[in-house]
């Protein structure tokens, strides 16, 4: 699990931060709500909550990635999403006041502030504007969540593999082979943590796939060959 640590200048930090839940709240109430957190490190693969364990603090995310995943029946990992500065990780658990309802790892070495959860729903309570931004932010994990959620029973390997690359391909997928940014490039670790797969598997379907002639690859550059047989393999139309 992360370490915890004094404030030290993480939280005047966060006060510059414009975004997320730091851009909801005016700076003289973020002022008082940092006045006395403490900051806590995380590591790549470092857990800051684990699912099922006793739910204790509030973290808003100054700097980093954290990926909120889940585990199923059958103990595969299911990634709900990826959250980065001024997001909060445990505010749906903040309102239930039970338990981690997934965990929450590091995807790089980042820093978060550790707030008291009731203290965290009084700011909430009290201001309009950060009230509204909860209201949002919470819909926007409940979506993403079941989405993620639906997607991780229903498809495997080649399907959920083809979504990612859409999401990061799709734009340049216009670009003729001899454009400059026609080959973007896309990271086999940072994909392997995002589906849960090992990285020798994301190597292999990516493969599979320049192969079929579906994507072309460069070195570790990717282009997409064939939009309408990656789009068709997403479940897209």
């Amino acid at each position: 699990m992360a370490g915890n640590h004094k404030r030290d200048n993480a939280g005047r930090s966060a006060l510059d931060l414009q975004v997320g839940v730091f851009g909801a709240l005016k700076r003289p109430v973020l002022a008082q709500l940092l006045k006395n957190v403490a900051s806590t490190a995380f590591r790549k693969g470092e857990r800051l909550a684990q699912e099922g364990e006793a739910f204790s603090k509030v973290y808003l995310i100054c700097e980093g990635r954290v990926r909120l995943v889940k585990s199923d029946d059958q103990g595969r990992q299911i990634l709900l999403t990826v959250l980065g500065p001024g997001d909060v990780v445990g505010l749906p658990p903040a309102y239930t006041g039970r338990t981690w309802m997934s965990s929450a790892e590091g995807m790089d070495s980042g820093l978060a502030l550790a707030v008291d959860p009731d203290q965290f729903l009084k700011l909430l309570r009290l201001h309009a504007e950060a009230c509204a931004w909860a209201f949002g932010y919470l819909s926007r994990l409940l979506k993403e969540s079941w989405e993620a959620g639906f997607s991780g029973s229903t498809k495997f390997g080649r399907e959920r593999l083809a979504e990612l690359l859409l999401k990061k391909l799709e734009p340049h997928a216009a670009k003729g082979a001899n454009h400059p940014d026609a080959y973007q490039p896309v990271s086999r670790t940072e994909l392997a943590e995002i589906t849960g797969f090992a990285k020798e598997t994301v190597s292999r379907l990516l493969r599979e796939l320049a192969q079929r002639g579906t994507i072309s690859m460069h070195g570790r550059r990717i282009r997409i060959s064939d939009l309408r047989a990656l789009r068709k393999l997403a479940g897209q139309p």
